[in-house]
């Protein structure tokens, strides 16, 4: 019994040593290793450094092309809705053609509100002809009509926008009503960014007389002297341009090739007022208190069309309350206003009373009568001292009538009306 004992621990103990033995041997693919010559380990470990590196780039890959997907091709801000639902109507055949591109490119590269924009830069710069419809190629620091791939234009002239209203709101430059000054982002695409330097270093915003001045400093710049040209396509009754000076009506031109439900054309900007025309321009002499007609307390609006067959324009077209209130006076001044009527409303508290003049006839309204916004309460004419044709002088006065030329407001401030000479 003891030897058999014996006998098995001996066999056990064999067995360990075995294992040792076997645990010390090298294994098959170790000994080839071993056995291997140093440049083909070198090259083995090569490739498998390559292989590891690709596998690490493609996941990383994976990854990137994730977080895009989740955060989208646009823009990194949101997009604006001050700009609201707009439509290109400059019914150029030619730019309408490129509509899908243009859309499909201001998708990737823009913000959803800028198509009918470029649509109408587009239609500024080339009609929709040629290579560079966009005219992008200055844009990149080439001479002009460098770019010969109208696809190419489109893409550039995108990208260019975007980043002037990227400029636009970190240079925080606003209009007077407070919002973005988006006619400063126009004009930005003829002048070039530095139109926007200019304005934020004179703490001012986009102007007829802003945009002339910088034109002016453009052409002295580039060509030594300011040579003015004739130019009749021109708004605020300056038909003309600075040679070498860019086109300083560029903004107010596009914005008349634009029509928007709301937003910078909207028919509110108060929330409280509509425009007393349905439909009409703001005449190129008829703005309030310019510096050539300091005394103009009003703005004057006019729908300048032949009506019936005397082709009597500007007389005759409907004119609205623009917003509900009471009427408080009827009457006729010959040297001045002609028939014209004034309403007074209330507005969070605050009285507002509107002048409506050069009426065609006296309207049939009476002193205390309440009036709705949009009732037709006249219609525009030539009474009073009308020297040019038929329109309506409209005014804004903050608080009671205490007399011509008191406490007149901008009717800009409270109701949104394009440049002077484009019409809505």
């Amino acid at each position: 019994m003891e030897q058999e004992q014996d006998d098995l621990q001996n066999e056990q103990q064999d067995n360990d040593n075995q294992g040792a033995t076997d645990k010390k041997r090298p294994s098959p693919a170790s000994q080839a290793m071993r056995s291997m010559p140093l440049a083909l380990k070198l090259k083995i470990y090569f490739w498998v450094a390559v292989i590891v590196g690709a596998i690490a780039a493609f996941i990383y890959l994976l990854a990137l092309i994730a977080v895009i997907a989740s955060t989208g091709n646009g823009p990194e801000e949101e997009p604006d809705t001050q700009f609201g639902s707009c439509i290109y109507t400059g019914g150029n055949e030619n730019v309408l053609a490129w509509h899908d591109d243009v859309e499909r490119y201001v998708m990737q590269y823009g913000e959803s509100w800028m198509t009918p924009w470029m649509l109408a830069v587009m239609h500024m710069e080339s009609g929709g002809l040629g290579g560079d419809p966009m005219q992008s190629s200055e844009s990149r620091g080439w001479a002009p009509n460098t770019i010969t791939d109208p696809l190419e234009s489109i893409r550039y002239g995108i990208i260019h926008f975007n980043n002037v209203m990227r400029n636009l709101r970190n240079l925080q430059i606003y209009n007077p009503s407070g919002d973005l000054d988006f006619m400063a982002a126009l004009q930005s695409y003829n002048f070039g960014s530095g139109y926007l330097g200019y304005l934020h270093s004179n703490d001012s915003h986009h102007n007829i007389d802003n945009s002339e001045s910088f034109s002016i400093q453009l052409a002295i710049d580039l060509a030594g002297e300011a040579l003015q040209v004739v130019y009749t396509s021109g708004t605020h009754g300056r038909l003309w341009r600075w040679q070498n000076g860019g086109n300083f009506h560029y903004a107010y031109r596009l914005y008349g090739l634009v029509h928007c439900d709301d937003g910078p054309l909207g028919d509110i900007v108060s929330g409280e007022f509509i425009r007393p025309l349905r439909t009409g321009l703001v005449t190129p002499a008829g703005e309030w208190r310019t510096s050539s007609r300091p005394g103009h307390t009003g703005m004057d609006l006019q729908n300048p069309r032949p009506l019936g067959s005397g082709g009597s324009t500007g007389v005759g077209d409907h004119v609205l309350a623009v917003g509900d209130g009471r009427v408080t006076f009827v009457g006729y001044n010959a040297n001045g206003y002609g028939h014209w009527i004034r309403i007074s409303h209330i507005i969070d508290g605050q009285e507002f009373t509107t002048v409506y003049a050069h009426l065609r006839e006296r309207p049939n309204l009476t002193v205390g009568q309440a009036v709705s916004q949009g009732q037709i309460i006249g219609f525009t004419g030539r009474s009073g001292r009308v020297e040019s044709m038929g329109h309506l002088h409209f005014e804004i006065i903050r608080g009671s009538w205490r007399g011509a030329g008191l406490n007149d407001i901008n009717p800009r401030n409270m109701i949104s009306f394009p440049p002077a000479g484009m019409r809505w």
